[in-house]
C-alpha cells in the first residue's frame, strides 16, 4: 500500500517506534489471552475427565452391594469380611498352608478338604501357583454373606498383566465362635434338618443335611431298610424318580446318573448314607419344602430278573418334608 499523503507520512516516520511497540504489544497481549484460555479449557477438561472417572468408580465398585440378593453390607460387617478374605490371600501367596487352613469352616473342610495335604494340592498349589491379588463384590446376603472374588495375577509381583491368567470364585463369610470362617470354591453353606424323615412298607428314608453350592445343592440322606429284600432307592436311569420341590412349586431333579447301583442299593436289615446332587442354582429367597423319592424297588432280586422292567409294580413312594 502507497501512502501518497504527505502529513500522514512524516506523522507514520515521526511515530514509527510507538506503533510498533503497540503492534507488538497487542500481539503479546492475544498470545497471552490465547494461552490462558487454553490452560483454562485442559483446566476443564481434566476437572471433567476427574468428574467422569470418580462416577464410573463410584457406580462400578461397591464391594458391599450385593448384586443378586440386594440391599447393602454395613460398613463393620465388610470390613470385618474385607480382612478376612485379605488374610486368606496373603496366606496362600505366602504358602502358609496351616494359616489359610485355618480358615476355613469345619463344614468346608468336612466336605472339600478334609486334609491339609488335600487342601494344599488341590486348591493353593492350582490357584496360587502365581502371585495373586483380588478383588471383591457381595453377591448374596442371607444367613452368611457371599462374594464374589476374582483373583487376578500381581502386576507389582511379576511386573506383567495377563488377564488370562484371572480366577473367579465365590467364598462365603460364616461366623463362628471361633470367629470369621470361609467356605471357598464356591461351596456357600451346611444346613441340617431336624425330624425330616418318613417311611413306607418298612423303608424309612432321613433328610439329615445339603450342602449349598452355588451352581446346586448336595443333599444327605439316611435309607433304612426294614425288610427281608434288597431294596433299590431309584432306578439310576430314571429321568425324573427324585426330586426337590420349592414354595413356588419349582421342582429340581436329582442327578441319580451320577451314582452307581451299588450307591443306591439298600441290604436287607441295613441303613445307608446317601448323597445325591440336585440341579438348584443357589437362590437365598427360594424356600424348599419337600424331597419326594418315587417308584422304590422293594425287591431288587426280582426286579433284576423281569426283562421288561417297566412291568416291575412292586414300588413304593416316599415324600419328606424339609
Amino acid at each position: 500500500m502507497i501512502i501518497k499523503n504527505s502529513n500522514v507520512r512524516q506523522y507514520l516516520a515521526h511515530n514509527r517506534y510507538f506503533i510498533l511497540f503497540g503492534v507488538i504489544g497487542l500481539i503479546l497481549l492475544l498470545l497471552i489471552l490465547g494461552n490462558l484460555n487454553t490452560k483454562e479449557k485442559e483446566k476443564q477438561e481434566r476437572k471433567k475427565q476427574e468428574n467422569k472417572t470418580n462416577t464410573t468408580t463410584s457406580n462400578v465398585y461397591k464391594p458391599n452391594e450385593t448384586v443378586i440378593s440386594g440391599g447393602n453390607v454395613s460398613q463393620p460387617e465388610q470390613e470385618k469380611n474385607e480382612k478376612v478374605i485379605n488374610e486368606f490371600v496373603q496366606a496362600c501367596n505366602q504358602k502358609d498352608i496351616q494359616k489359610a487352613y485355618n480358615l476355613l469352616t469345619i463344614e468346608c473342610k468336612d466336605e472339600l478338604y478334609p486334609t491339609i495335604n488335600i487342601f494344599k494340592t488341590n486348591y493353593v498349589d492350582k490357584k496360587f501357583n502365581i502371585p495373586r491379588q483380588h478383588s471383591m463384590q457381595s453377591w448374596y446376603a442371607d444367613r452368611v454373606t457371599t462374594y464374589k472374588v476374582v483373583l487376578t495375577e500381581d502386576m507389582l509381583a511379576t511386573g506383567k498383566v495377563q488377564t488370562a491368567n484371572s480366577l473367579e470364585e465365590y467364598i462365603t463369610i460364616v461366623n463362628t465362635k471361633e470367629g470369621a470362617k470361609l467356605n471357598i470354591n464356591n461351596y456357600i453353606e451346611r444346613r441340617g434338618f431336624n425330624e425330616s424323615q418318613n417311611n413306607r412298607n418298612g423303608v424309612t428314608i432321613q433328610v439329615k443335611s445339603k450342602d449349598v453350592y452355588k451352581d446346586y445343592e448336595i443333599y444327605t440322606i439316611q435309607v433304612k431298610n426294614q425288610t427281608q429284600n434288597k431294596v433299590l432307592l431309584s432306578d439310576r436311569n430314571a429321568t425324573n424318580s427324585i426330586y426337590i420341590q420349592s414354595k413356588g412349586g419349582g421342582q429340581y431333579r436329582g442327578l441319580t446318573y451320577e451314582l452307581s447301583e451299588a450307591d443306591l442299593l439298600v441290604n436287607p436289615g441295613n441303613s445307608k448314607e446317601i448323597k445325591i446332587k440336585f440341579n438348584k442354582v443357589y437362590n437365598p429367597s427360594t424356600i424348599m419344602t419337600n424331597m419326594t423319592i418315587n417308584n422304590i424297588i422293594l425287591n431288587y432280586e426280582e426286579y433284576i430278573n423281569l426283562s421288561n422292567k417297566v412291568d416291575y409294580k412292586n414300588t413304593a413312594n416316599i415324600q419328606i418334608e424339609l
